[in-house]
């Protein structure tokens, strides 16, 4: 009865022993992420990249969405395109401290690029401080990598009359930031209970801080590069910016 029950789990153990040393010699596949508030075009934005359409319908979503890029064309035969996941991530503010952070914070090492989707027809005051927020804890960890990670601020819904232009949203992003690194500085806000997310935190906000430049907080002064797009998801073509800006990040 024991030698039956010692076979198994020896069986076992070589399985994991076997499953963990192809981990660690498989090449972990590149990837792209997509975030930002509820209601921005996520989804949309997911189902053009791995799908190549536009979907008629989406709801918000409460679990990561997982898939390969596809790209329509001859970049969809070539290797260089091959093998890169893209990751869609609820906009929640819950679920964002459920699986994004930690999930950057894990694989880091193999994110290329994330792109960062703005209802641009919305973009207030409040919306304004919630995204400056929300990017600076983005950055906090994106620019404790070397070389930091490239980010893209994708301006959604900008052919609507109501929507700012992607030069005024970088402005007004910018001029939040400079109070939100005094605040965090100040350590007002410091979260407890997770050591290691508050050494990326201290760390991180040092790194972001690089972007303060005579008391003025500039995206380009940080480590990865920062781009600012707009457009509408709804209506993409084959040769969008964001599709643009994705193939730069996979070739270089």
């Amino acid at each position: 009865m024991l030698i039956p029950i010692l076979i198994t789990l020896l069986v076992l153990l070589i399985s994991t022993i076997l499953m963990f040393k192809l981990k660690l010699i498989s090449p972990a596949k590149r990837a792209f992420i997509i975030c930002g508030p509820v209601g921005t075009g996520k989804t949309v934005a997911f189902q053009y990249l791995t799908k190549g359409e536009i979907p008629a319908l989406t709801v918000s979503s409460l679990n990561v969405s997982q898939n390969e890029l596809q790209l329509d064309g001859e970049y969809s035969k070539q290797s260089t395109f091959k093998n890169i996941e893209v990751f869609d991530f609820p906009g929640n503010g819950k679920l964002k401290n459920l699986y994004l952070r930690p999930f950057l914070k894990r694989e880091l090492s193999r994110v290329i690029g994330v792109i960062y989707m703005i209802d641009s027809s919305a973009f207030d005051k409040d919306k304004c401080h919630e995204i400056a927020q929300d990017l600076l804890e983005l950055l906090k960890i994106t620019e404790s990598k070397p070389n930091g990670v490239d980010i893209l601020l994708y301006c959604n819904k900008s052919d609507l009359f109501t929507s700012k232009k992607k030069n005024k949203v970088k402005e007004l992003l910018q001029e939040e930031m400079v109070n939100l690194i005094e605040f965090n500085k100040r350590g007002l806000n410091k979260v407890s209970g997770n050591e290691d997310m508050e050494e990326i935190d201290d760390y991180g906000l040092d790194a972001v801080s690089t972007g303060l430049v005579d008391g003025k907080f500039q995206f380009q002064f940080l480590e990865g590069n920062v781009t600012f797009e707009e457009g509408n998801i709804w209506k993409q073509d084959k040769r969008s910016s964001m599709i643009d800006w994705i193939m730069e990040k996979v070739v270089n």
